[in-house]
């Protein structure tokens, strides 16, 4: 059981991205207490199975696979998750055969002040630092799976060989001992060498490997831009882009689906899982990906109304003079024990301390903006964390919006 909380702990905080398959809800039945999750559909299946039946990828199309493979890994190490599980049997594939990163039951939230000794997932793709029972940080291992991955799709085998020989197997993954085949180009040689570095200290990161310029190559035959990105790399739309399809997926949920508006927007704001939130966010990914809007991978993923972390949810300052308002979010914030200086007139830097499980402080940035929207007026207060622990950046998101609350009560 507690596999399967931190299971849906990791995918609740990851479930905005679109490269990482979507948790809607996590029921849990009255008859035998067995737990469903409730996810997107991925219509094509395993990755695995992908390549197995075409022996393996052009590098146009790896290259396609890969980049939305890297940013979902990226995510989360963003986020302080390690997956630990990558392997191509994980990635599955939808119907337009963008990928989606599951099973996050070996997932586990790290800390660079701590260190994981546990071994996971499959051999083929387990780091040597794994096969020798050490210590690692976290994203190292899954830097090396990714390696594993890409060369599978590239080579159509694995890069490491045993056969049923499990012994001999783990000695060619300490060596890091396997061939690169000529039909390679130089770059996906580079890259892939790059990821499979048998010491950790020395491997690339998952940042080092979204610029690498084999990812960075793409042939756009649209527009014939040789320079141009994929899809998944279009450059994020403006914020208040963010704010507008949200509340169109509210409107539409309550006039087409008959779904209580103000129940809804309660649930999303409390964190609530029901059928309401669960149909919002059918319609809220519906017109975000039909519209291409995928994201960069040094953006996060625009909040949903009820992912407090980004946008305060139910803190509505109206048309207050923002100079009034940043008092307000500094006299909240001194109540909290939060420490903060002002970076500009409308941004505040702030500290807080975590929870007292962990020594590492959260640090993160207040601003308020008015968005680009009808109503000028109108002003957001975003949040946006610098470091520090999701969980207990969340947390303190939290508590500062219960106190706004009651400085701006809901109208």
């Amino acid at each position: 059981m507690a596999k399967v909380q931190r299971e849906i702990l990791v995918m609740r905080l990851l479930r905005h991205h679109p490269h990482i398959v979507h948790l809607y809800e996590a029921v849990v039945s009255s008859e035998n207490k067995a737990v469903y999750l409730v996810m997107e559909l991925a219509e094509q299946g395993e990755l695995f199975y992908y390549v197995t039946a075409r022996q393996r990828l052009s590098e146009d199309e790896a290259r396609r696979v890969f980049r939305q493979v890297a940013g979902g890994v990226s995510f989360c190490h963003r986020n302080m998750v390690v997956h630990r599980d990558l392997k191509m049997d994980n990635i599955l594939l939808d119907s337009e055969h963008n990928v989606k990163i599951a099973d996050f039951g070996f997932s586990k939230l790290f800390r660079y002040s701590k260190v994981l000794s546990s071994f996971c997932g499959s051999p083929d793709y387990a780091a040597p630092e794994m096969h020798d029972c050490r210590q690692y940080i976290g994203p190292e291992v899954d830097v090396w799976s990714c390696g594993v991955i890409l060369y599978t799709m590239l080579c159509g085998c694995y890069p490491f060989h045993g056969g049923d020989d499990i012994t001999r197997l783990q000695r060619n993954i300490r060596r890091g001992d396997f061939r690169l085949p000529p039909h390679l180009s130089d770059q996906a040689r580079d890259l892939i060498s790059g990821m499979l570095i048998v010491n950790p200290d020395k491997r690339m990161t998952m940042d080092k490997v979204m610029e690498h310029p084999w990812l960075l190559s793409w042939n756009n035959n649209n527009n014939n831009n040789n320079n141009a990105l994929p899809p998944p790399l279009s450059l994020l739309p403006p914020r208040h882009h963010h704010h507008q399809k949200q509340q169109q997926a509210v409107e539409a949920a309550a006039a087409r689906c008959g779904v209580d508006r103000n129940g809804l927007l309660d649930a999303l704001r409390n964190g609530v899982e029901n059928e309401a939130t669960v149909v919002y966010h059918l319609i809220l990914r519906t017109r975000w990906y039909n519209n291409n809007n995928l994201y960069c991978q040094h953006h996060q993923p625009g909040p949903a109304l009820a992912a407090a972390g980004w946008s305060l949810p139910g803190v509505n300052v109206g048309d207050e003079c923002p100079r009034q308002t940043m008092l307000h979010i500094a006299g909240a914030a001194k109540e909290l024990g939060i420490l903060y200086a002002h970076q500009s007139p409308t941004t505040l830097l702030c500290a807080a301390a975590s929870s007292p499980q962990h020594q590492d402080a959260v640090f993160f940035e207040i601003q308020l903006y008015r968005p680009e929207a009808e109503n000028k007026n109108n002003y957001v207060v975003d949040l946006k964390r610098v470091s520090g622990p999701q969980l207990d950046y969340l947390r303190i998101c939290s508590h500062l919006a219960s106190k706004l609350r009651q400085i701006y009560p809901s109208s």
